[in-house]
């Protein structure tokens, strides 16, 4: 596991970077992601947040090292919209550098809203449809990568919509059992953790799909229906770019 002095390094490093940088501005810095609530491994990423009234300058940071930076406002509408990221920080979020901005979001009323788990389904179903693409053409390394992400925001829809606030994904795993969701659980948990063959990810994926289906079959019907109508568009593109005349230049008389 990664020594915590360099997670504290890498945080004491950053703020004060980015506090010499927006010296005319308040600022807050909030640990979140896996380190925040001490699930992390060795191979786990720093993830922090910047939130600032103003767009904050943030520089460049080491590869171990993930920032995500918004104004007070854009983390607003993002809770007002129901998003789960804006959500778990608000709930799980440790504050660094606390800050009027933070203060001010963590006592608003956008504070309180549940996240929208019919977007995770969204998410889920075009994660899906990558990695069947992929499957396709042979490319198992990228599908297992969304296939990965296609049943974690299977698995934050099904919390959600069951009022359990997703935690981070090794919590989750055990989040999902309590749930009586062992199934998947056990899906995740070998993304996670084991190289997945292709007979697996092709049985994996059936399953995935069947259950966002029951879920919200609505949701998942219409992602379907707009994916067909992007793949028929781009496929009229090609043929017309493909067709005798087109993108040629004309032929002068001599």
């Amino acid at each position: 596991m990664l020594a915590e002095p360099t997670y504290t390094s890498l945080t004491q490093d950053f703020v004060r970077e980015v506090s010499s940088a927006n010296k005319e501005m308040q600022i807050s810095v909030i640990l979140i992601g896996s380190v925040a609530r001490s699930t992390h491994t060795s191979q786990s990423d720093l993830d922090l947040l910047v939130i600032s009234d103003r767009p904050p300058l943030v520089e460049r940071h080491p590869d171990r090292l993930h920032v995500q930076a918004l104004t007070t406002q854009q983390f607003a509408e993002r809770l007002r919209a129901g998003d789960d990221f804006a959500a778990w920080c608000v709930r799980y979020g440790v504050p660094i550098v606390t800050g009027k901005p933070w203060l001010d979001i963590v006592n608003s009323v956008e504070a309180a809203i549940w996240p929208d788990w019919h977007k995770k389904i969204r998410h889920a179903a075009r994660r899906l449809t990558l990695a069947a693409t992929l499957l396709e053409t042979g490319d198992i390394a990228a599908a297992w990568e969304e296939m990965l992400y296609a049943v974690s925001h299977t698995a934050r829809a099904i919390l959600l919509e069951a009022r359990i606030f997703p935690l981070s994904r090794p919590e989750i795993i055990s989040q999902l059992r309590e749930a009586k969701h062992e199934r998947l659980a056990k899906i995740l948990d070998d993304l996670s953790y084991q190289e997945p063959t292709k007979a697996a990810l092709n049985r994996d994926l059936l399953y995935v799909k069947r259950l966002l289906v029951f879920i919200d079959r609505p949701a998942y019907r219409e992602f379907v229906q707009l994916r067909q109508q992007h793949l028929l568009a781009k496929k009229n593109r090609t043929s017309n770019l493909a067709s005798p005349g087109n993108g040629r230049s004309p032929v002068k008389d001599r």
